[in-house]
């Protein structure tokens, strides 16, 4: 008699809707954005949708890194919902160390670095950054270096690469089987707006975006400026992946 074996596929539950997060990597000393990013969670497409922004922008004759030192990240995140017309829903401000912290309970990831990178920043809040070109496996120590290597170039596409890589690849099953110790930590290493009930709200949707069977899509659009400020055609570009 032959034995079959037989495979068991997770039912995963049905899932819709589109939230727009503001990410914001800070310097808790002097108060000043490194790094501005929207991010998209699109369940409609499954997908991650990024767009990362120079904390000099200016909107509404004001640049964004004085409104979050005015106001913190609910601000900017007020002024960004203006500038893209699409709510900003959540917000999430970490200075460099909690980042670290938070990278490093989630895990390392893989990132392809395209070239090699020696850069030294000697200001007093400085870092150094050296790191050969190809595959790496990169800690939140790297990463927050590297962000703020690429935002000193201006390279806001390669931000949002660390980030969707960041999305991609932590947000996994092990991690959501940890959930909840993470979501814990998560409150103890950020500023937000996210409350228990948000969470406990997307616990479907991390389910799915968790499955390694998912096959969760990513897109990231680059703003393109004149002077400080976003040209009209990037922005009408950047609106259209951050529409709900």
């Amino acid at each position: 008699m032959d034995v079959q074996e037989v495979y068991y596929s997770e039912e995963l539950p049905q899932v819709e809707g589109k939230t727009n997060f503001l990410f914001v990597l800070s310097n808790e000393h002097t108060e000043d954005m490194y790094v501005c990013s929207v991010i998209q969670v699109d369940l409609d497409s499954l997908s991650y949708k990024i767009c990362t922004f120079d904390p000099a922008t200016v909107s509404q004759n004001t640049s964004l890194n004085d409104s979050y030192k005015s106001g913190g990240a609910g601000k900017v995140a007020d002024e960004m919902s203006l500038m893209l017309g699409a709510e900003i829903d959540y917000y999430i401000d970490q200075t460099v160390d909690n980042y670290k912290k938070m990278f490093s309970a989630m895990g390392d990831i893989n990132y392809t670095v395209l070239s090699d990178i020696r850069y030294k920043d000697s200001s007093i809040y400085g870092f150094n950054v050296k790191i050969k070109a190809g595959d790496q496996k990169i800690d939140g120590d790297a990463a927050s270096k590297l962000m703020r290597y690429y935002m000193a170039q201006e390279d806001y596409q390669s931000v949002s690469d660390i980030l969707l890589s960041s999305l991609s690849q932590q947000i996994n099953e092990e991690n959501y089987d940890n959930r909840e110790n993470l979501f814990s930590k998560f409150i103890d290493c950020a500023a937000t707006n996210i409350t228990v009930r948000s969470y406990t709200d997307s616990e479907d949707g991390m389910l799915v975006l968790s499955r390694e069977t998912t096959g969760v899509n990513v897109y990231s659009v680059s703003p393109e400026y004149s002077e400080k400020s976003v040209t009209a055609q990037s922005l009408a570009d950047i609106r259209g992946y951050f529409s709900k």
